[in-house]
């Protein structure tokens, strides 16, 4: 479907959903992290149409909730550990909103999806790890990434070590590659390949440091709230 922020911002921003939204009170009774992951997408869609400054106050507050319920374990859903790893992944673009940092949240957000696929009652089958579970792994890996330090570039070897255990142990070609999953894992690569070059005395590429700038993927708008949180 074709995104019009003209009609959506006329039909879904009318003055009472604003005051709505940004007059919305903490309730202990409630799950407050997860209406702060609704509210965080709430707030994407109105930047996306132009009403940023409107509702910027509502990121601040989505920060504090989020980290009061991880904070506390909050409890919701039939999977604890997939709840988790949404209150991270939340949380990780409410503070990169706020302050333009990435945050620790992606690998914590990381380590609770590969939980969540062993939940108890049901784990999850092979084909459904692939489908909805591989790519979201990979996009925390890659954003928990950090290519200015020997050590920050574990988290993007935990990606590729994931792809190529659940996919295939072959470099995938860049100007075949369907899926986002496969995209991820040869950015990861080269990005890989080119700090050992330099690390090594092997380049001459200048330091790069893309700790503001990485995007995040999925619909971010799928990974933000936009907020379908996980398949």
């Amino acid at each position: 479907m074709i995104f019009d922020p003209i009609t959506s911002r006329r039909n879904a921003f009318t003055e009472g959903m604003l005051r709505f939204l940004l007059e919305t009170k903490y309730e202990s009774s409630r799950p407050m992290g997860n209406v702060a992951q609704s509210n965080l997408g709430t707030v994407i869609k109105a930047w996306l149409v132009g009403l940023g400054i409107i509702v910027a106050p509502v990121v601040p507050r989505c920060i504090d909730w989020l980290g009061r319920a991880i904070d506390t374990d909050e409890k919701f859903g039939a999977s604890q550990d997939l709840y988790r790893c949404q209150l991270h992944w939340a949380k990780g673009i409410a503070d990169w909103m706020d302050t333009g940092w990435e945050s620790g949240e992606w690998e914590r957000a990381r380590v609770f999806e590969e939980a969540a696929w062993r939940y108890e009652k049901r784990p999850w089958p092979m084909n459904e790890i692939i489908k909805c579970g591989l790519d979201d792994y990979m996009a925390f890996a890659f954003q928990a990434g950090d290519d200015s330090s020997p050590d920050g570039l574990e988290a993007y070897e935990n990606g590729i070590q994931m792809y190529e255990h659940w996919v295939s142990n072959k470099p995938p070609s860049m100007s075949h590659s369907r899926t986002a999953g496969s995209n991820s894992k040869g950015l990861r690569r080269y990005a890989e390949r080119a700090e050992t070059g330099l690390a090594c005395g092997l380049s001459d590429r200048p330091q790069r440091h893309t700790r503001h700038a990485r995007p995040r993927r999925r619909q971010l708008i799928s990974i933000s709230p936009t907020v379908s949180f996980p398949c």
